[in-house]
């Protein structure tokens, strides 16, 4: 048996573990962790290594429990414990550099969380949880999550026996893998229209793309505006997504614009009207006025076909006809 036990990237390398797996011997880890990239080191040897079993006992957290999914089968003795948790550095520098950490650290975050989610039988928010609460899980806890596959007993169990047990237990996986809802990755990248390379690490299409999503542009934090070649408008300050304006969106300005044009248009619509109303009323008025003088005539064209106009004299007599003729002569020719 091959004990290896320490920490990541102090006692144990990944040229220590080689040496392990090479001496053909059953290999049995116990680490708190440490380095993440030592870590991951280890666990793509491990998966190209074909090691089948690897025995867990004692502490085994953070970069530890990342290493040991390179291998199929995962052993734990009953009082093991284990840990999952997101990774965290120690960084310096100006605002600018602690944001480029921030953003790296974050991308580490999603790469282990690929992992679990490869091999752990629950969910990818489920497992973003348990690394958020930093719980200390125990064997058991680990074996219902898929994070090992076995607990060691003290008990001698017939060798057909164990093997038919880890058989249905590894059919019954798979069938329960079926069922396992996909995930969808994330971190989308596309280009504006002068071809410069956004990348959002927080949603997987533009259409879920939302205010405060992360963007960078060549590893840096995007600031500015973009233009999308869809036509969607990208706004960012600082590495965040502060405004999204879509292709159908209509420029808020042109839409004043034209409200006003409309207002004006529908004035000079209502003054139009007014003005025709005007004329309709002095037309009515002009016409009454025609049809009185019209009525006034005929009354006296009437009077005068009768014979019925007399001048009074000076003492009411009438006179003479000759000048009564005259009189009408020149007053109607």
């Amino acid at each position: 048996m091959q004990v290896i036990q320490g920490e990541f990237g102090g006692e144990i390398t990944l040229n220590y573990v080689k040496s392990a797996v090479e001496s053909g011997d059953l290999i049995t880890l116990s680490s708190p962790g440490g380095s993440l990239y030592e870590g991951l080191a280890i666990y793509d040897y491990l998966k190209s290594s074909g090691l089948d079993k690897i025995e867990l006992t004692g502490m085994v957290a953070s970069a530890a429990t990342v290493a040991m999914l390179g291998v199929k089968n995962r052993i734990a003795t009953p009082n093991a414990r284990f840990l999952i948790h997101n990774p965290w550095n120690m960084a310096m520098g100006d605002g600018t550099e602690l944001q480029k950490q921030a953003i790296e650290l974050q991308n580490e975050q999603n790469t282990i969380l690929d992992i679990y989610a490869s091999v752990l039988n629950i969910s990818k928010e489920e497992i973003q949880a348990l690394m958020n609460s930093e719980k200390t899980l125990t064997a058991q806890d680990a074996l219902k999550i898929g994070l090992i596959t076995q607990i060691k007993t003290n008990e001698t169990m017939d060798p057909n026996l164990t093997e038919a047990i880890n058989g249905l237990a590894s059919a019954f996986s798979e069938i329960k893998a079926l069922f396992k809802p996909k995930q969808i990755p994330k971190n989308f990248t596309t280009q504006d229209v002068n071809g410069l390379e956004l990348d959002f690490p927080d949603t997987e299409s533009i259409d879920a793309l939302k205010v405060g999503d992360k963007v960078t542009t060549n590893g840096q934090l995007a600031t500015g505006e973009f233009t999308l070649a869809a036509g969607t408008i990208v706004k960012a300050e600082n590495g965040i997504v502060t405004e999204i304006a879509l292709p159908s969106m209509v420029d808020s300005a042109e839409l004043t614009a034209a409200n006003e044009a409309l207002a004006t248009a529908n004035t000079e619509i209502q003054n139009l009207k007014a003005q025709l109303i005007s004329a309709k009323s002095e037309s009515t008025i002009f016409a009454s006025k025609f049809a009185t003088i019209e009525a006034k005539f005929n009354e006296i064209k009437n009077l005068s076909s009768n014979g019925a106009i007399i001048e009074a004299g000076e003492a009411g007599a009438e006179k003479p006809k000759a000048e009564k003729e005259i009189k009408f002569k020149m007053k109607y020719t």
